[in-house]
């Protein structure tokens, strides 16, 4: 899908880019098993063998570099696992009816029934999810609704203009470039938040931000966003 929206927008915007398509081989997505002849494992494999601290597999999955980043934020506490916040997610949607259900994105044929009865049945996410899933309804589509239940995130946002663009890293090359092309945007472009914070879209931000903090190693206090700079040590 992805890959079909950057063909799209190629055209759309008349780019001189050639795309290439890069077969997929080792392991299927989400595929809990590890191919030792090639050295691939799914990213969800990867992120289990980190959360049960499993670093000497992991190494052998990862380049180098990666392993290194991934290995520090853990032993910093940076690490960040949903079923730590799992009681919160299944709280948050034990207060919603039916009606919230079905104001969720993704929502069709009457999915709001099947997830308010699993609701009902589960105590944990892995539960719910089970509880949800069938062959129409794939995993990676409940986790996504669940999500957005959990952010209150409804099926108008994505309908809602855009109010900025925001620049989380770049090097000085990056940072001369969009300043020359500022003006020539037609969205605002944010290279600190601090123009940005009375939109919606930022307190979006900030909200899921601060639930995300919740389910790393060391939770973090609120508000981080306010504080988060442009990180520029980027080769």
């Amino acid at each position: 899908i992805l890959a079909i929206e950057y063909l799209s927008a190629i055209e759309k915007f008349n780019r001189v880019i050639n795309p290439v398509c890069i077969k997929r081989f080792g392991v299927g997505h989400d595929s809990p098993e590890v191919d030792n002849v090639s050295g691939v494992a799914s990213a969800s494999t990867l992120r289990q063998l980190i959360s049960n601290n499993q670093f000497d597999s992991v190494f052998r999955y990862m380049p180098p570099a990666s392993y290194s980043v991934i290995r520090q934020a853990y032993e910093n506490g940076e690490f960040a696992d949903i079923n730590r916040i799992s009681t919160a997610i299944i709280s948050k949607l034990r207060t919603m009816n039916t009606q919230n259900y079905s104001q969720l994105p993704d929502i069709s044929e009457g999915l709001e029934h099947r997830i308010k009865k699993a609701v009902e049945q589960s105590c944990d996410l892995q539960s719910l999810y089970t509880n949800i899933k069938t062959k129409r309804y794939t995993l990676a589509r409940i986790k996504r609704i669940i999500m957005s239940a959990f952010l209150d995130i409804d099926n108008t946002v994505n309908k809602q203009p855009l109010e900025y663009i925001r620049i989380l890293g770049c090097n000085q090359n990056g940072i001369e470039l969009i300043k020359q092309n500022m003006q020539k945007s037609p969205v605002p472009i944010a290279l600190r938040t601090t123009n940005i914070t009375d939109t919606k879209q930022f307190k979006l931000e900030c909200r899921a931000t601060d639930l995300y903090n919740l389910a790393l190693i060391r939770p973090k206090r609120m508000n981080i966003e306010l504080t988060s700079g442009l990180i520029t040590d980027i080769l």
